[in-house]
C-alpha cells in the first residue's frame, strides 16, 4: 500500500501496475488510473475488495466503473466524488453492489440525476452514509429516497437546488441522522428548523451556515435541544446578535462571518474550538465571560474582530489564539 501511495503522489501509477494490488481496501484518490486500470484492478481484487476511493480521478468513465463493480460485488464503501460518471454507471453499480454501506457520488457534473438517485434508493437498502452533493434531483426524488432508506445516518445534498419544504420533508423521515447540513437552504425558516429538532436526537453535527432567516432564538433552541451535538456551524448567519448557547457536549462552534454578533452567551463545558472570524461587533466582555464558562477552550480564532482592542482572557487550556487579519 505504501508503494501505491508513492505511485499516486509521483504521478507514476500505470494501468499495468493495477493488476498487482489484490487488497480489501484501496485508495486511488487523485490518481491517473484509467478505465483499463480499473478493470484490471477489479480482476485482481475480486470479491476481496470491500472499500475503494477513486475520487478526483478525471480519466475514469462509466465503462471502467461498470467493469469494476461486476468483479467486486462485496464492496461496502465506495467514494466516487469529483469524477464524470452518469446515471448509467450508478444503475449498474447499485445492482452489482447492493450491500453498500457508504457511497459518495458527489460533484459528478450533471451526470447523476433523478434516475440514478432513485436507483440507489431501490437497490442499496443497507446504506448508512450517502453523499449526493451536486446531483440534479427533485424534491420528490429526495423524499422517495429518504422513505426507502430510513436507516441513513448521513445524507449530504449541497448544491442540489432543493426547496426548503422538500429538504424538510426528507429529513423528517430520517430519525437516525447524525450529520445534518442545512447550509444550502439560504431561506430556511425558524418554523422548519423547529419542526425538525425533535427528530434530530442523534445529530452530532449541525450546519446552518448562511441560513439568513435564522436568529438568536432558533440557534439557541437547536443547541439546547440536541443532546449529542458536538459540532455547530453557523457561518454567516447575519441575524445572530446575542444567542444563548448551552450544549454540554459541544466541542466545535463556528460563528465566523456573523457580522451582527455582539454578546453571545456560551455555556459549553466541553468546547475546544471557537471560530469568530470577522465578527466585527463582538464585545470583549462577552469573550471574557465565554472563557470562564467554556474552560476547555484550546483554540480561538478572532481574525477580523475589529472591536477587540483590549482583551482579557482567563483560559487555562488555551493553546492557540489567532488575531491576524
Amino acid at each position: 500500500m505504501r508503494l501505491l501511495a508513492c505511485c499516486i503522489a509521483e504521478g507514476t501509477l500505470t494501468d499495468g501496475v493495477m493488476a498487482n494490488f489484490a487488497a480489501s481496501e484501496l485508495k486511488l484518490r487523485g490518481s491517473r488510473v484509467s478505465d483499463r486500470g480499473l478493470c484490471l484492478l477489479g480482476r485482481a481484487c475480486g470479491s476481496r475488495l470491500l472499500s475503494l476511493d477513486i475520487s478526483f480521478c478525471p480519466r475514469l468513465k462509466d465503462t471502467g466503473l461498470i467493469a469494476l463493480v461486476h468483479e467486486c460485488p462485496q464492496l461496502l464503501q465506495l467514494q466516487l466524488a469529483h469524477c464524470r460518471f452518469s446515471d448509467a454507471a450508478i444503475e449498474r453499480l447499485v445492482r452489482s453492489c447492493a450491500g453498500l454501506r457508504t457511497l459518495d457520488c458527489s460533484w459528478n457534473g450533471s451526470g447523476i440525476t433523478d434516475r440514478g438517485v432513485r436507483a440507489i434508493g431501490k437497490h442499496c437498502l443497507r446504506l448508512e452514509k450517502l453523499a449526493l452533493n451536486g446531483c440534479r434531483m427533485s424534491d420528490d426524488t429526495l423524499l422517495a429516497l429518504a422513505c426507502a432508506l430510513p436507516q441513513l445516518t448521513q445524507l449530504l445534498t449541497k448544491g442540489c437546488d432543493l426547496s426548503e419544504s422538500g429538504m424538510t420533508a426528507a429529513l423528517y423521515v430520517l430519525p437516525r441522522l447524525e450529520v445534518v447540513e442545512l447550509s444550502q437552504i439560504a431561506r430556511l425558516s425558524e418554523p422548519s428548523l423547529q419542526l425538525l429538532l425533535p427528530r434530530m436526537s442523534r445529530v452530532t453535527r449541525l450546519d446552518v451556515s448562511m441560513c439568513m432567516r435564522l436568529g438568536d432564538v432558533a440557534i439557541s433552541r437547536a443547541a439546547a435541544t440536541l443532546p449529542q451535538l458536538t459540532v455547530l456551524e453557523c457561518y454567516g448567519v447575519s441575524q445572530l446578535r446575542a444567542p444563548t448557547l448551552e450544549a454540554a457536549r459541544l466541542r466545535t462552534l463556528v460563528l465566523s462571518g456573523c457580522r451582527a454578533l455582539a454578546t453571545p452567551s456560551l455555556v459549553c463545558p466541553a468546547l475546544e474550538t471557537l471560530e469568530l472570524q470577522s465578527c466585527r461587533e463582538l464585545r470583549p466582555e462577552a469573550l471574557t465571560l465565554a472563557c470562564r464558562t467554556c474552560p476547555a477552550l484550546r483554540c480561538i480564532d478572532l481574525a477580523g474582530c475589529k472591536e477587540l482592542r483590549v482583551l482579557v482572557l482567563a483560559a487555562p487550556s488555551l493553546c492557540e489564539l489567532r488575531l491576524d487579519g
